[in-house]
């Protein structure tokens, strides 16, 4: 039997801008879920592409975000 991880590509859409939208992606897994093994959990990254630094209140977002995705 084949084993098939599902990626957010959260990265991707960060590094073109786009908007990811979370709950499209939690349809499509529970859609999907007997063919699926695992997933990966939409991590939210700080700042936007290109962005020479980052502050920490966008990290801090960027963690809480993500943990709340995991919930």
């Amino acid at each position: 039997m084949m084993r098939v991880m599902v990626d957010s590509g959260a990265y991707s859409a960060w590094t073109r801008g786009i908007q990811f939208d979370l709950h499209n992606y939690i349809e499509y897994i529970k859609r999907n879920e007997h063919l699926i093994d695992s997933y990966i959990v939409l991590d939210v990254i700080p700042g936007s592409h290109g962005q020479q630094e980052w502050r920490s209140d966008q990290i801090e977002f960027a963690a809480e975000q993500s943990y709340r995705n995991l919930r």
